[in-house]
């Protein structure tokens, strides 16, 4: 009998912990494995249980209003579309990537637009839209059924756009085609039919700007003071840069922008078009002369190479093309003396280097009335940045050309060739 009840013992602590667990498995559906760091399974369930309460309470909460879905017309359902979900995300991806560099968007002629407004200004210029990346279908309604129909679109999660465009942003983007010949034309002729706007007969020269805000806030000034045209020179940062677009704000679609212009191709198209008025922007007091130059590469490659220079720069009479480059000088005059044409004017701004005095000597010598302007400051250690000189040179000739515009003839905008 003792072997027998030792046999017993023996076989109930052996199976003891199995007919537990199943017993606490059918009452609480936990087994025994699950409760690992509890000391017991008593605490593991009431663990479980305030877990559960948690779930319930947060399913019970009332959550905000949301707002109201914005119904979306029939056209823009019917839209035929390709959805980009997370295996074919990287198409967008691979997008933004290749449009911010520059030899992608010089090879295919393409600049990348987000919001609604810039679309807008792209459309009504007449710019062909390639395609747009979208998050919701409110998205397209306010754009012309006719234009989206001939569009590819891409339907991308708000959440793919955050993480690839750097910060959150707008849920469109488009890839648009840069400002060419045609697109120009359609600018000017709009201008031109535009009855109620007053446009200055200025051209603005772009020369030696890097910074892409900087160019940005130049083309918007030249842009909203109506600018006949603009031109930017080969050296400055690349117009349809991403930061260029965005601080713009519409100028590349409402002003007509020549970019990369050669100065020897501009003084070709101001031969023709002789300017009766050259105004540069200065923040040096004073008369600007060619001894201003001595340290540019430009000038001591000419100086060195050229047949007219002699030993002494204070002797010599560097000349190009029978211009007398050591006899120009720029007289300096305050900003509010600017004295306007009717008909035509240039005003350059930025870097004035010995390149873009060359082309002022050669203007000066056709006859060319060429002056240095310059803004007040408190002392001549102040210097003035290229978004202040531009803004208030150009809201000075626009409040001159408004002052008498009642006896000045309206301004005709003609066809301009590339530079």
């Amino acid at each position: 009998m003792a072997t027998i009840g030792v046999k017993l013992n023996i076989l109930t602590c052996c199976f003891r912990p199995h007919v537990v667990s199943f017993v606490r498995y059918k009452r609480t559906g936990l087994k025994r494995k699950s409760y690992g760091t509890y000391k017991n399974i008593e605490e593991y369930v009431e663990s479980v249980q305030q877990k559960k309460e948690k779930l319930e309470k947060a399913k019970n909460v009332v959550k905000r209003e949301s707002r109201p879905r914005i119904p979306v017309s029939a056209d823009v359902k019917d839209l035929r579309y390709e959805h980009l979900g997370k295996d074919s995300k990287n198409k967008f991806a691979n997008m933004m990537y290749n449009v911010k560099t520059s030899r992608y968007r010089q090879m295919h002629g393409v600049c990348a637009l987000h919001g609604k407004q810039s679309i807008k200004d792209a459309i009504n210029a007449g710019c062909y839209i390639r395609c747009i990346y979208f998050s919701s279908h409110t998205q397209l309604e306010d754009f012309p059924i006719e234009i989206l129909s001939k569009t590819n679109l891409f339907l991308v999660s708000q959440n793919v756009m955050d993480k690839f465009a750097e910060k959150q942003v707008e849920g469109i983007y488009a890839l648009v085609s840069q400002q060419d010949q045609t697109t120009r034309q359609k600018i000017i002729t709009r201008r031109s039919s535009d009855q109620e706007s007053v446009y200055l007969p200025l051209s603005l020269i772009c020369s030696g700007i890097l910074d892409a805000r900087i160019m940005g806030e130049v083309l918007n000034a030249a842009c909203v003071t109506g600018c006949k045209e603009v031109r930017v020179m080969e050296g400055c940062v690349d117009i349809w840069n991403m930061e260029v677009l965005k601080t713009a704000r519409g100028a590349h679609f409402k002003t007509p922008i020549y970019p990369s212009c050669d100065w020897e191709k501009l003084e070709k198209f101001f031969r023709a078009n002789r300017p009766q008025n050259l105004f540069v922007s200065s923040d040096k007091p004073g008369e600007i002369s060619l001894n201003d130059f001595v340290s540019d590469s430009h000038y001591q490659k000419i100086s060195a190479n050229s047949d007219f220079f002699r030993e002494s720069v204070s002797e010599a009479s560097i000349k190009r093309d029978d211009v007398d480059l050591a006899q120009t000088k720029l007289p300096c005059i305050p900003y509010h003396q600017m004295s306007l044409s009717p008909t035509s004017n240039v005003l350059m701004v930025g870097k004035l280097d010995f390149e873009a005095f060359n082309f002022i000597a050669r203007m000066q010598a056709l006859g060319s009335k060429c002056e240095a302007v310059t803004l007040p400051v408190t002392s001549s250690d102040n210097r003035t940045s290229i978004v202040t000189q531009t803004s208030v040179m150009l809201f000075e000739a626009r409040r001159q050309l408004l002052s008498n515009v009642e006896n000045s003839p309206k301004f005709e905008p003609e066809i301009s060739v590339d530079c």
